[in-house]
């Protein structure tokens, strides 16, 4: 049997901890016992022992082009003289957007749930997947590449939101 947790480590427990399982059907309800303490949202995907993986390296893409977007959303903002907040209050209230936007305008990449290292990490086993089956990795290469100039300029150990770091220095020639 194959698993992905999907919250961060403090979501853990909790009644909406999405974690994803996938193998043999019997190993699993053998197992779900055990497993139930980890949270409320345990999804069985199957027989298909790489579900679970693909699955969060699916969703682990999407929630990065997520936050690059929200991002760069910022960096429009702060370009223009808009308040970055005008661009967060369009968010959900418990977005992922939402909080990167409020962390781009304290100016606070110090209290990651995650830092870039941590991400870019991640997000080289997608790149690593994408490669293996062939398929075309450009959208986890370009994100690769704004982590790896984060990484590069000092940034590694900080919020993800940092990346409007590098963007805000970014010009195109």
């Amino acid at each position: 049997m194959d698993g992905a947790i999907m919250p961060y480590p403090s979501g853990i427990g909790r009644e909406d901890a999405m974690i994803l399982f996938a193998g043999p059907e019997r190993a699993y309800v053998q197992a779900k016992p055990y497993l139930d303490c980890l949270g409320g949202d345990l999804r069985y995907l199957g027989e298909n022992i790489a579900a679970a993986a693909v699955l969060d390296m699916a969703w682990l893409t999407y929630e990065l082009c997520n936050y690059l977007a929200a991002l760069h959303g910022s960096n429009l903002c702060e370009s223009e003289g808009v308040s970055v907040d005008s661009l967060a209050a369009i968010f959900p209230d418990e977005s992922p957007a939402r909080r990167l936007t409020k962390v781009v305008r304290a100016n606070d990449f110090d209290d990651p749930g995650a830092t870039i290292s941590v991400w870019n990490g991640a997000l080289e086993g997608v790149q690593t997947q994408a490669r293996d089956r062939g398929i075309n990795s450009e959208i986890p290469d370009l994100i690769s590449s704004l982590f790896k100039r984060a990484i590069a300029a000092g940034y590694g150990e900080e919020d993800v939101a940092a990346v409007i770091k590098v963007l805000r220095t970014e010009t195109n020639s």
